[in-house]
């Protein structure tokens, strides 16, 4: 049996710096070249259309709350955007994964989709 890829190494999830409200939780890269970077998610959905293969496309905003000291000057090229953004769309899908319970119909045609709480 293949063993299941987890993020859970790469991310904690913290207190929201810029809240007072303790149930406001955001995000801490916990390894890596984006290590103590503090993010939250703000908006996800799925596109309304199906890629040609039959896959799904999904969006998701975030908002970057803390930057370590170490690297809030660095200039990063768009390639290292975009492996900030995988890093962090690979988390909020695990996330997204776990909080969800699937029921499949009879027929095997429709699913249905509870999540089973909050995401954060």
């Amino acid at each position: 049996m293949e063993q299941q890829k987890t993020m859970k190494e790469w991310y904690e999830i913290v207190q929201n710096p810029q809240s007072v409200e303790e149930d406001q939780k955001a995000f801490r890269i916990a390894k890596g070249k984006f290590t103590d970077v503090i993010y939250k998610y703000h908006t996800f959905g799925v596109n309304d259309r199906a890629n040609e293969d039959g896959t799904l496309t999904y969006k998701f905003e975030y908002d970057i709350l803390e930057i370590p000291e170490e690297i809030v000057n660095k200039k990063y090229a768009d390639e290292e955007g975009k492996e900030f953004e995988t890093l962090i769309g690979e988390i909020l899908l695990e996330l997204v994964q776990e909080n969800i319970d699937t029921t499949e119909s009879e027929d095997g045609k429709t699913r249905k989709y509870d999540f089973k709480e909050s995401l954060v």
